[in-house]
């Protein structure tokens, strides 16, 4: 079995052949669509945020010659959300470009700029500034994994393994909040910054989500010059989130429901990540190599 096989097991998920056909659920689009009417004063905008680069959970492209604010969207959440607002007629995507995800939902959801936001990390002590919803369950876990140059890995089996090592995370992942403090990583602008400073040898391990290492170590064309880890050291649910400060915070209840429908069902997840997993390749297709 493969890693990403053993990962997808871990997740419940389960992968299928190209051409997977999706199936319906029950249409309760009238209803949905009332809500959506209601809550947006017959408007029908809805603005959803997603993180520019943060594959697979969510990335976005500008349409050419249109306003930053027109993007097109792409990743599990964005696949998620189609089917939360299945058939409504809503204005789905608005891009809002954070390094990381803290001044994301601070930004989208306590300024009130926009209805919901994908790929949050679920936050007990809620800042009471930054009033919202959390659409449960969870619509996909990231597992961050120990990320280390071929050749000069190390064995990595857990957090304590980390100790006495250079290493590094994401700026954008927020990873402080689930790894001890005194770890004290390096902070890094993107992926590409990551391979470059193992390459070099300034790092021992970076510390990224098992998926997005994969896609992007595919995309810069390092994939036998890193090693990524199977050992899972975090896991951190993702979830959509709606502003406690827009009207459209009605829409709780039924997200809930058909969330749980389409989580549930282990085949369609499955086959949503490995249709993501296809169109970043797609979109990738020809991207220079690492230099």
């Amino acid at each position: 079995m493969t890693v990403f096989s053993r990962l997808l097991a871990f997740s419940g998920f389960a992968i299928l052949a190209l051409g997977f056909a999706l199936p319906s659920f029950a249409r309760e689009d009238d209803d949905l669509q009332k809500l959506i009417d209601s809550c947006t004063d017959g408007s029908n905008l809805f603005t959803i945020v997603v993180m520019e680069d943060n594959p697979p959970f969510s990335w976005a492209t500008y349409t050419a010659g249109s306003a930053k604010k027109n993007v097109n969207a792409y990743g599990i959440g964005p696949l998620v959300m189609d089917e939360l607002l299945k058939d409504a007629k809503v204005e789905r995507f608005r891009y809002l470009k954070e390094e990381k995800r803290s001044d994301l939902e601070n930004l989208a959801l306590g300024d009130g700029e926009a209805d919901a936001t994908i790929g949050i990390q679920y936050t007990p002590k809620l800042d009471p500034q930054i009033q919202r919803d959390f659409i449960k369950p969870s619509f996909m876990a990231n597992p961050i994994v120990a990320v280390m140059a071929k050749g000069r890995e190390k064995k990595i089996d857990g957090v304590k393994d980390l100790y006495g090592l250079k290493g590094g995370m994401l700026i954008r992942d927020d990873l402080q909040k689930v790894f001890p403090s005194d770890l004290a990583p390096a902070k890094l602008k993107s992926t590409k910054e990551a391979f470059l400073r193992l390459r070099d040898g300034e790092l021992d391990y970076v510390l990224m989500g098992y998926y997005t290492a994969k896609m992007d170590a595919k995309k810069f064309q390092v994939e036998d010059e890193v090693v990524i880890s199977d050992k899972i050291l975090r896991s951190i649910n993702l979830f959509i989130t709606l502003s406690g400060r827009s009207s459209c915070r009605i829409l709780r209840e039924t997200f809930d429901k058909k969330l749980k429908e389409i989580t549930a069902d282990k085949n369609k997840m499955g086959g949503l990540l490995y249709r993501v997993y296809e169109e970043y390749e797609k979109q990738n297709e020809g991207f220079p190599a690492l230099q």
